[in-house]
């Protein structure tokens, strides 16, 4: 490919290789954790802190996706 798009797949298979994989494991966490609390088959309603635990798993989830997607931005444009 061009060569910003290979400055980019260097930098994911990289430095960032470890951001990328903590926010999976967070993310899939969290949903795990949500389908965990809200599929028990009792009849009271689900531990509140467990589901703000899992919302919470999924957006540090995603806002390390974020910080990773604009940390790994390669300008093609000169200047």
């Amino acid at each position: 490919g061009e060569a910003a798009a290979q400055a980019s797949a260097q930098l994911l298979t990289g430095n960032y290789m470890l951001p990328i994989v903590v926010r999976w494991v967070l993310s899939i966490a969290g949903v795990i954790l949500l389908y965990a609390a809200l599929s028990k088959k009792v009849k009271s309603a689900p531990a509140l802190s467990t589901v703000f635990l899992s919302l919470i798993l999924v957006a540090a989830g995603e806002f390390i996706g974020r910080y990773v997607f604009y940390a790994t931005a390669v300008s093609v444009m000169i200047g």
